[in-house]
């Protein structure tokens, strides 16, 4: 008899169901994937020196101690008060639980955790690029930008949701997870548009495809959902506004690194290119909308700023692995004792050299004014506010972390959206050395300054009849007031 609409005969090649109860040897491609695993927690596991965490470490211990989330700047003098929405908190929150519980070593395994988490989100997503080669170097290419872009701070959590937001457009994980995970992405860092961008983008291409959208749509459906229920957080609305409340301070993030268009001068942006340039030539094999428009929707954000490359290059190994090319014969499926082997032997490598490097020193300080800063604690009495010490932006962050003696009150921190306009402006004044550095010092009192030896703002002064140096070294030089320095020193 033959098969009717409603019972189907099965053809006759088809592989029966494996047995689930029936032992499995980890194949070849689980091994690779272990070692790409693995070497994701090195990269995030990495010493702390990221000048960013340590505010949000430091605030993290006020979140613990105080049980609450800090809506005033605790840290600064020229901006005491001032309203400050404290967008990661939750990050914050997670740091100092982790510092309270197991210290620095604590806290770069969670880092570790958060890269591996990275690591084996891409290894999924390389899935349909079936062969073992092509799934290896879609792979690398984001690995290697981390070992310049990967640090303890919120963005891995960031990397983290985005990842699960691309399984889930895969169809590799339930739509319905990313509630939780957008409530938690727009409490832990200002990327989360980002995920919904990709969403969107990937749903046009599908459209213009003329193919269905019914996964894209649930995707966005609950993803939409996630986000929403973040405004029940102790930011309520806020947690959905600050990241288009700092672009209206774009002008001025100009001035951060990060916030720059890359320059191409560094080898990690150079990778960056490299892996676009590869997957233009790799859609253009077989082009599709789907492909074409996240490409170069997120090819344009990461030529707009740095802090937009790891994004990128996380939305680019998808749209790699579905048109890479059918080259070669070994698609990593193999199993056996050999497999089973060389899997064993990596996650014991991974497992026990990890925890050697977790056994280091918790903090790499080695770039930061370690010997200077002895100096004025010992020295000076910036804790007093009638001795204000000036210093960058990105060592005001360690002082958060660090004070000297009880509490260290700073000019900046790296801190950009929280600040109003004009203390930046001043604060760009005496970075460039402009001409009204004396006017903004004696607007706010500074009676220290900490800076870096042979800056032109340190040698205005260095050669200032109204400044003394105290204090030098082969990188930073620090200098005070002539006429309060006897107020300001420590008998």
């Amino acid at each position: 008899m033959g098969a009717t609409r409603t019972q189907r005969s099965a053809p006759i090649n088809q592989p029966t169901a494996p047995n689930r109860g029936r032992f499995s040897y980890p194949s070849i491609a689980s091994a690779f994937g272990a070692l790409i695993v693995a070497w994701g927690f090195y990269l995030g596991s990495r010493d702390l020196f990221d000048n960013s965490f340590f505010t949000h470490l430091a605030t993290g211990r006020l979140i613990v101690e105080t049980g609450s989330v800090p809506s005033a700047d605790p840290y600064s003098y020229t901006a005491p008060g001032a309203p400050w929405v404290v967008q990661s908190w939750f990050a914050s929150l997670v740091y100092g639980g982790m510092e309270r519980l197991g210290g620095g070593a604590a806290l770069r395994a969670l880092g570790g955790f958060l890269g591996a988490a990275v690591s084996l989100c891409i290894w999924m997503l390389t899935r349909p690029a079936k062969v073992l080669t092509f799934r290896i170097g879609i792979s690398l290419l984001p690995l290697v930008l981390g070992v310049t872009m990967w640090s303890t701070r919120p963005l891995m959590f960031g990397l983290a949701f985005l990842g699960i937001t691309l399984l889930a457009l895969e169809g590799r994980i339930t739509p319905i997870a990313l509630v939780p995970t957008y409530w938690l992405w727009a409490n832990t860092h200002g990327s989360f548009p980002l995920g919904l961008l990709a969403i969107v983008s990937v749903l046009l291409g599908r459209r213009c495809d003329r193919e269905s959208t019914a996964v894209e749509r649930s995707v966005l459906l609950w993803a939409a959902v996630g986000t929403a229920t973040s405004v029940i957080s102790p930011l309520g609305l806020n947690s959905l506004l600050f990241p288009f409340d700092l672009l209206q301070k774009s002008d001025l993030l100009q001035n951060v690194i990060e916030w720059q268009s890359p320059k191409f001068s560094d080898s990690f942006t150079r990778v960056f290119l490299l892996q676009a340039l590869l997957a233009v030539v790799i859609v253009m094999r077989r082009p599709s909308w789907r492909a074409t428009i996240p490409t170069v929707v997120f090819f344009a954000l990461g030529l707009y700023a740095v802090r937009n490359i790891a994004v990128t290059s996380l939305v680019l190994v998808p749209i790699m692995a579905r048109s890479a090319p059918p080259l070669g014969s070994v698609d990593g499926r193999e199993r056996g004792p050999v497999p089973a082997a060389l899997f064993a032997i990596v996650v014991a490598v991974g497992i026990v050299g990890n925890a050697a490097v977790l056994r280091g020193p918790a903090y790499d300080l080695h770039t930061y004014p370690v010997e200077a800063l002895a100096f004025i604690n010992a020295n000076a009495r910036v804790e007093d506010p009638q001795c204000r010490l000036l210093t960058k932006d990105s060592i005001g962050n360690l002082l958060h972390l660090l004070p000297l003696h009880d509490r260290t009150p700073v000019f900046l921190d790296d801190r950009y959206d929280m600040y109003p306009r004009e203390i930046t402006t001043d604060y760009l004044q005496l970075h460039g050395a402009g001409s009204e550095w004396r006017e903004v010092l004696d607007l706010y009192q500074v009676q220290h300054v900490l800076w870096g030896r042979g800056d032109p703002f340190a040698n205005l002064l260095v050669e200032s009849s109204e400044w003394q140096l105290t204090y030098s070294d082969n990188a930073w030089v620090h200098i005070v007031r002539r006429d309060t320095w006897e107020t300001c020193r420590r008998a």
